[in-house]
């Protein structure tokens, strides 16, 4: 006989072929078991047994470390129950099965605290796939004394299809050691006020990805990173996308991602992000490899400028960069972020490419140290290249000649076009060193090119033209507007920041009109 489903009023209803309707019944619950039934969704859910089920008590002063393990040990599905606030743990809750399902009502809902200082709250056994932790929060009630002390910790790694959702996770050495994963989803994750990172991912021999969606995470007020991401093996570390992720007034820095040479990371893209406020580095590169995308209005500010770490305790450090870059990465794309207020430099890279185009950096170098650029290209390795374009860069905390919007080491391989580089104190481009085959033209605040006019009078052998650049012109190019009659020869000489001399080989009885061209760079 033919079965058809279908909502009618929130309730589910099966029709039989005859046209009789049955409605089924809302789910019910009690102290052990939440039975089979509709959710509001008016889907069919399997049953899930209670947390209660085998003796815990969730009192707060019971340790219910064995009675929540029977129950997770035996069963799949389970379910914290509302109408408990505290459940009190001395050894690891150990998730051990394949598809296992923790659900509570929520982050606020129920805690588990551990009253160990170097036991996990919550262990994932290693090669697990499937399960799915939610809606609870980790606590402990005693400091934690080793970095083995996590809230979740997952470091054994899986095979893949993890799900960790709404947990907060505090007073902890790591809030979330997620390990190696094919794939994984970990969103609405809080880590606060713990004594080390907020997040730390990482790999092993066996499970050397570590794949986690990172969606609306946030890491905030912890002693170390708040998302350090460490590649522990001789193999590449591919990550899935980073949205929504949030770091704040963490004492070591925003996010770190650190690889070996055999080891790498790859794959990095950090979209909407909010990294502020952080005790260094907001961002800090250093992976052996490239495909590292900062995009989709992520937002950097801070570093470097307030008190950090647990409850605040320690002091601004007057350090810390934007976005740094070092020469183990290859390749780097920045677009649609703003970079604002930094210690130091808003960015300041090595990468063999480096792209940022449409991007704000203002008002970096605010511990008011002489000579930081907003943005600064390490770029000594001649063969490497740097695209800058449609982007605001402004260094107006720097009082020193040497600092600009953009500085670059070399000329080599760098464009810099069509960007705003009005908001600078003092240049809004600056090379230290040798800037031949550098591009820079059509920026605005900051003139590359003139040309004009100028009109050697009668008798005259020489006169000097205000070229208006903001430096010495790497060349000037002058042509007489129509025949000079009997002077054979002319040039232009005695370059300075402010203007060059234009000279005839012999003086006329009449003026003389050349058209001139100055230019700062080479092209």
């Amino acid at each position: 006989m033919l079965l058809y489903r279908g909502l009618c009023g929130g309730t589910l209803l099966w029709l039989l072929a005859s046209s009789s309707a049955y409605a089924l019944p809302a789910p019910t619950f009690d102290k052990l078991t939440i039975k089979q039934g509709l959710t509001s969704g008016g889907l069919l859910q399997p049953p899930f047994v209670s947390i209660l089920a085998k003796g815990a008590k969730c009192d707060g002063t019971t340790d219910d470390t064995v009675a929540i393990n029977a129950v997770l040990s035996a069963y799949n599905n389970v379910a914290i129950p509302q109408g408990i606030s505290k459940c009190l743990v001395s050894s690891p809750i150990n998730i051990t099965r394949n598809g296992t399902t923790l659900v509570g009502a929520g982050q606020t809902s129920v805690t588990f605290v551990s009253n160990s200082a170097t036991a996990p709250v919550i262990s994932v056994a290693a090669g697990l796939s499937n399960y799915t932790l939610s809606g609870f929060s980790v606590d402990r009630s005693v400091a934690p004394t080793s970095d083995t002390a996590r809230g979740i910790d997952t470091s054994g790694g899986g095979g893949g299809f993890a799900t960790l959702r709404d947990i907060y996770a505090t007073n902890q050495w790591t809030g979330f050691y997620l390990g190696g994963m094919a794939y994984g989803v970990a969103s609405n994750l809080t880590a606060q006020n713990n004594y080390g990172d907020g997040f730390y991912l990482s790999n092993n021999a066996t499970y050397t990805t570590a794949q986690w969606n990172l969606t609306n995470t946030i890491s905030q007020t912890n002693d170390g990173y708040g998302y350090s991401v460490v590649s522990n093996t001789k193999n590449p570390m591919i990550l899935l996308p980073w949205w929504d992720t949030q770091a704040f007034a963490n004492g070591l820095g925003g996010a770190r991602f650190v690889g070996t040479p055999e080891g790498y990371i790859s794959n990095i893209n950090i979209e909407g992000g909010i990294f502020s406020t952080d005790g260094n580095n907001e961002l800090f590169f250093n992976t052996y490899s490239g495909h590292i995308t900062v995009s989709g209005g992520t937002f950097i500010e801070a570093a470097g400028t307030a008190a950090t770490g647990r409850s605040f305790r320690l002091p601004k450090s007057n350090i810390g960069r934007g976005i740094y870059v070092t020469g183990n990465v290859a390749d780097i794309q920045i677009g649609d972020v703003i970079v604002f207020d930094n210690s130091q430099e808003g960015y300041v890279g090595s990468a063999f490419r480096t792209q940022i185009v449409g991007a704000e950096f203002l008002q970096n170098g605010a511990n008011g140290a002489a000579g930081t650029c907003s943005i600064n290209l390490i770029n000594t390795n001649q063969a490497s290249t740097a695209l800058i374009t449609g982007t605001r860069s402004g260094a107006l905390n720097s009082n020193l000649s040497t600092t600009a919007g953009i500085c670059a080491v070399n000329g080599a391989g760098v464009t810099i076009t069509g960007n705003d580089l009005a908001y600078n104190s003092q240049v809004g481009v600056y090379f230290s060193g040798d800037k031949t085959g550098a591009h820079v033209e059509g920026n605005a605040g900051y003139l590359t090119v003139s040309r004009g006019e100028v009109t050697l009078p009668a008798g005259e052998v020489s006169v000097t033209v205000p070229h208006g650049l903001p430096g010495v012109p790497y060349w000037v190019s002058i042509s007489p507007t129509k025949a000079p009659g009997t002077a054979a020869g002319w040039y232009a000489d005695t370059k300075t920041s402010t203007g060059f001399t234009v000279h005839v080989q012999s003086s006329q009885p009449y003026p003389v009109t050349f058209a001139w061209e100055a230019r700062m760079y080479p092209n």
